[in-house]
């Protein structure tokens, strides 16, 4: 019998969730209460839709960078 190989691969999307909420000032901390109550830190929050859509973008193109990465990598390994 000969030994066959796959490589699977998984998530070809990225989800995006938005999140939207009020400032708050927790005992002087500045904090974030989403719609359903739980309060969070504010990082990744902004005060525009606009902004936040930027950011969001920005992290996409840091994944495909990744994935570009990745993808080299395997061929490399493939081509040793």
């Amino acid at each position: 019998m000969a030994t066959v190989h796959k490589i699977s691969i998984y998530g070809g999307s990225v989800t995006v969730y938005q999140q939207a909420g009020e400032t708050v000032d927790v005992y002087g901390v500045p904090m974030v209460r989403l719609r359903h109550g739980t309060i969070v830190k504010p990082a990744g929050f902004h005060s525009n839709i606009a902004d936040a859509q930027r950011e969001a973008a920005d992290r996409i193109d840091e994944i495909r960078e990744d994935l570009a990465q990745q993808a080299a990598r395997l061929r490399q390994e493939a081509d040793a």
